[in-house]
């Protein structure tokens, strides 16, 4: 969201209807829902947890709704699938949808993934980067082409987690998320690389 210093991280918290969540240590802890915040010069950032907490309150319900809160605001939101191939993005600017564009992989195999949307006109460098790298690298590179800046330091990257005792019903992610976790935190500094 393009809005760095406009919101303070509980204001956030309340608009994506997280209002229970409370700072807690910057790990990755499979247990319970976390929400990862940081931001760059112009963008907050919102990092989901690999139990998908905001993905789960309705695919893209918890950005329009955020975007019905600050319609002036910009806003780009995206996910990666944990266990397949999917992935989507939308992008919110001047009060209304430009473009949403999703894919699924309803045969976990990435040749027969399907487009279920694509809304609007394709985002700047859409058409020259490659669907068929890593999805993580291709919707963040997507960021990137709209000016957000995803090399944080860990000591501005700040964690949230429920205060309630809910705790994930389906705690056991697959290899291949717990892998893709990883390496998304890793792209974006937060957790260092191995050696």
């Amino acid at each position: 969201m393009r809005a760095a210093g406009q919101f303070s991280d509980n204001d956030m918290l309340k608009l994506l209807g997280l209002g229970d969540f409370v700072p807690c240590p910057l790990l990755v802890d499979w247990s319970k829902p976390q929400i990862f915040v940081t931001e760059d010069d112009l963008w907050i950032h919102i990092a989901d947890d690999w139990g998908y907490n905001l993905w789960h309150k309705g695919r893209y319900q918890v950005v329009e709704d955020l975007h019905k809160s600050i319609p002036g605001t910009p806003i780009f939101a995206c996910s990666v699938g944990e266990a397949d191939w999917s992935f989507d993005f939308a992008y919110y600017f001047s009060g209304k949808l430009q473009r949403r564009y999703v894919v699924e992989d309803p045969h976990y195999d990435k040749h027969r993934r399907v487009v279920v949307e694509d809304f609007g006109q394709p985002l700047p460098l859409e058409k020259e980067l490659s669907e068929t790298g890593e999805e993580q690298d291709y919707v963040l590179s997507l960021a990137m082409g709209l000016g957000v800046k995803i090399n944080h330091h860990l000591g501005s990257v700040r964690c949230y987690t429920t205060s309630s005792q809910k705790i994930l019903k389906n705690n056991a992610l697959s290899k291949r998320a717990r892998e893709s976790s990883t390496n998304f935190l890793r792209r974006l500094h937060v957790l260092p690389t191995s050696k």
